[in-house]
Formats: structure tokens, C-alpha cells, sequence
């Protein structure tokens, strides 16, 4: 396992800048899903706050709560 250097955020991962491999390895994040927070972010310019994520089409509350702890901006 890689351990990021120093900043603190303990592996967590970038919802702004992460690959679609990335993002699949959170929980309930499948290709689709994944796909779909690329897509947002681009045309968008990026997430503001990590709960914008649920502005996401399949991205409820439930599962906000199961990735909300593995994530970061």
C-alpha cells in the first residue's frame, strides 16, 4: 500500500482528480458511477464540497454515507 506524503489525508481519495480506476475502488462506486463523477466534474469544473458528490444520478445519501469517510478535495 502507498502512503501519501505528509499531507494528512490518510490515502484518501480526490474526488476532483482521481482516475476512473480510483474511484471505482470506493464503496458502491461501480464503472458507471465512476464514469458519471468524471463527466460532472469536467463539465462542472470540479467538486466545491464532497457532498456535491450526491448531485451525482445513483449517489443517494445511503451511499454518500459508505464513501464519505474515503474521500476528500
Amino acid at each position: 500500500q502507498v502512503k501519501a506524503g505528509g499531507n494528512g489525508k490518510n490515502n484518501l481519495v480526490n474526488i476532483n482528480t482521481a482516475t476512473q480506476a480510483e474511484l471505482e475502488g470506493l464503496p458502491n462506486v461501480g464503472p458507471a458511477t465512476a464514469k458519471a463523477i468524471i463527466e460532472y466534474r469536467e463539465k462542472n469544473g470540479g467538486f466545491k464540497k464532497v457532498t456535491d458528490l450526491m448531485k451525482i444520478t445513483g449517489i443517494k445519501q445511503k451511499t454518500f454515507d459508505k464513501i464519505k469517510d474515503h474521500i476528500c478535495i
